[in-house]
């Protein structure tokens, strides 16, 4: 896999910003088609709520979503000209559910590349995408953190390793960063593997494609995504690549899980599949 075509949802706020220029850095490293994508949508209330909405309202919310969206496109285009990527760039706009309508939009692409939403700043809708689009895309997602991407990004990696489907789609999906990087420390918490040291494989994969993995083994009752987070800070990794709910959404909205304790608590970008 080689990431040539890369997606970024872009509405012109802070948290777009940072996604856009994460993207925009990632297409200059790796000579990749970058697009933008704003999304038409319509506040939902219940039909006999908007059976009540006289039609000159409807009129007034739809022009002032397309001014929304004039002016995230504008933003976009200029970001990307400043960058010298006019020709290596579009625009696409798509309207319905935010999350289903980026999802389709962005299923033929490489990676999708989403901000995190500052504490209580961006509606529930917008809180909930790299949850939503990580479950519906099909694509992997890169979560750039509300306290912005360091300088660098992809030099030393933190692969959070567990014997999962989503943990190797990861880790797959992510290869040619994993490529590029200087070191790449092979994470596992309380995990066990026959015959074998927790890792092992997924280091004599990766070795195979050229890349030279360190495996880190934590046997504790600490919380696995405290020894991720706590392993990050201590070694200054600045990405994390991580399979995405190996339990379902719901028990960790209600016990908890590692997906949502790093989503909620990441310092550095957070790559993750489904």
């Amino acid at each position: 896999m080689t990431l040539k075509r890369l997606f970024v949802h872009y509405d012109a706020s802070a948290r777009a910003d940072r996604a856009l220029d994460m993207a925009l850095r990632l297409a200059d490293a790796h000579d990749a088609h970058l697009i933008g994508c704003g999304v038409e949508a319509y506040p939902s209330m219940p039909g006999f709520v908007g059976a009540q909405v006289p039609a000159e309202i409807y009129e007034t919310v739809a022009a002032e979503i397309q001014k929304k969206l004039d002016h995230s496109k504008s933003a976009f285009d200029e970001a990307c000209r400043k960058a010298g990527r006019e020709d290596r760039s579009e625009w696409q706009q798509v309207d319905g559910d935010p999350a289903h309508a980026l999802a389709l939009a962005a299923r033929c692409t490489d990676l999708i590349v989403l901000g995190q939403s500052e504490p209580d700043q961006d509606p529930a809708h917008i809180q909930a995408l790299p949850d939503d689009m990580v479950m519906s895309a099909g694509r992997p997602i890169l979560v750039v953190p509300y306290i912005g991407a360091p300088k660098t990004m992809g030099e030393r990696v933190c692969v959070a390793w567990t014997n999962t489907r989503e943990a190797a789609r990861a880790v797959m999906d992510s290869l040619p960063l994993l490529q590029n990087a200087k070191q790449v420390d092979v994470v596992t918490v309380n995990q066990s593997e026959r015959g074998d040291m927790p890792g092992a494989d997924i280091a004599r994969w990766l070795s195979a494609h050229g890349v030279e993995a360190t495996l880190q083994r934590f046997d504790s009752d600490i919380d696995p995504a405290a020894a991720i987070l706590n392993h990050v800070s201590d070694n200054g990794c600045d990405l994390i690549v991580m399979g995405a709910y190996g339990h379902s959404r719901l028990r960790e909205t209600v016990l908890g899980g590692a997906t949502r304790t790093v989503l909620r608590q990441m310092t550095a970008p957070v790559m993750l599949a489904h």
